[in-house]
């Protein structure tokens, strides 16, 4: 049972970074990855939190 809670909080996850990277993207621009960077941050602050 463990191992389908894994696997379905990565398959959110993924999927949640991923539409959270094209939104960032499409407000900022692809210059530079700031959504990649944003994304990053987020997640260790919601690890953080979670921890």
């Amino acid at each position: 049972m463990l191992l389908l809670y894994v696997a379905v909080g990565g398959a959110l996850g993924s999927v949640c970074r991923y539409l959270m990277t094209g939104w960032l993207n499409s407000l900022l621009g692809r210059t530079f990855p700031y959504s990649t960077l944003l994304v990053n941050v987020f997640g260790c602050f919601l690890l953080g939190i979670v921890v």
